[in-house]
């Protein structure tokens, strides 16, 4: 029996899962203080306390990899899709979701007293940059992403012709070396911390100089320098080529 096609999603349905996204049990943590009982609501309660308080929730702690593995689920990119995947993970880096200012604590009532009913996303610049990436050919990503980041693409570079290349970490060379030592050390090691996990996408868009047959840094000097913390012999980069 033949295969049936996936369904293509509809752009207004992927808008609004993303305006409902829950990161609750999807890389965002909540720490709150716990109050036993209310002492209003407390002689309603039977021989079970059901009125149990949360106070001052607030966001502990993000974890980008399984916020991008939640958005690319509801956004319906598939992890093999890998320019999409990049530009998801480099959005969230530019809206910057893991402040705590983009995500709101929901509380409700359960049985036994309240409890956190989700972790709403709360950025419509982000789910309105996801949305024009998601409805780009894949040669328009790398311009996309680089004005939604820097405002403008570089002279001479032209990010319609990329590929993904594996490299050794030695063949990627900073071209600006005062940027490069004056990055900020914290996003380092945040990066470093991703690094030790399995992801598989690139780390850079990088430009190839034949005339050294090396990888110029365009985008991810932060990436790049947790890479030099990492013992990898073997790097997925984004390349680019301009034609000759």
């Amino acid at each position: 029996m033949p295969k049936r096609k996936p369904r293509s999603v509809k752009p207004e349905t992927i808008r609004a899962n993303l305006m409902k996204f829950d990161a609750h049990y999807c890389g965002v943590e909540v720490e709150y203080d716990w109050l036993d009982r209310d002492e209003e609501r407390h002689e309603m309660c039977d021989s079970i306390c059901r009125c149990s308080v949360i106070r001052n929730p607030k966001i502990e702690s993000v974890d980008v990899d399984a916020i991008l593995k939640g958005i690319a689920k509801v956004a319906h990119v598939k992890p093999e899709d890998t320019i999409k995947m990049y530009g998801l993970d480099r959005l969230i880096s530019i809206c910057e979701l893991w402040r705590e200012e983009h995500w709101y604590v929901n509380v409700g009532n359960g049985y036994y007293g309240e409890e956190i009913r989700s972790v709403d996303l709360e950025s419509e610049l982000f789910v309105d940059q996801v949305m024009e990436l998601l409805s780009l050919p894949d040669d328009r990503v790398l311009e996309f992403l680089l004005k939604a980041e820097y405002g403008h693409v570089l002279e001479g570079l032209n990010p319609s012709f990329w590929t993904i290349e594996s490299v050794n970490p030695k063949d990627i060379v900073i071209g600006n070396k005062d940027h490069y030592h004056r990055l900020d050390v914290s996003v380092v090691e945040a990066y470093s911390s991703r690094m030790e996990g399995s992801t598989s996408l690139p780390i850079a868009i990088c430009r190839y100089e034949p005339s050294a047959d090396k990888w110029v840094v365009v985008d991810g000097h932060h990436r790049v320098a947790a890479l030099k913390k990492t013992k990898r012999r073997k790097v997925n980069i984004i390349g680019i080529r301009n034609p000759s």
